[in-house]
């Protein structure tokens, strides 16, 4: 199984830090793909067929909410395992979330154990 992973996040850093993670956890990730911003992220599922998305909920042009309604609006991505990262993971936000077909969340700071464990959920979830 060869598996295409798509990175959003409006941080450089943070994008190389879970492809780091992502791809020392699963030998099986073909292409790890990174995007500023939803925008940059629904070209890139325009162009590749991606197995699963990591995305942060604020960014610029166009943030995790919006890209997650469009995803799920879309017969091609709606199945797409997603991850939603974010500094604000209260119950409201946590909730509204899952209502808009977020797969998992997570608080910010990331571990390595944490990246883990979202790709493994993720994984479960890929069609």
């Amino acid at each position: 199984m060869s598996i295409e992973v798509l990175i959003v996040d409006d941080s450089a850093t943070t994008r190389m830090v879970i492809e780091r993670i992502v791809r020392l956890t699963e030998p099986d990730v073909k292409v790890c793909h990174h995007a500023g911003n939803g925008q940059q992220a629904l070209e890139i599922l325009k162009q590749r067929w991606i197995d699963c998305v990591f995305t942060d909920l604020y960014m610029p042009e166009m943030d995790g909410r919006e890209l997650l309604r469009h995803m799920r609006e879309n017969e091609m991505w709606r199945n797409v395992p997603v991850a939603v990262i974010t500094s604000d993971c209260n119950d409201a936000t946590a909730v509204e979330l899952v209502q808009l077909g977020a797969n998992c969340y997570q608080k910010k700071p990331l571990t390595p154990e944490i990246v883990r464990e979202l790709f493994e959920t993720l994984k479960e979830k890929m069609p």
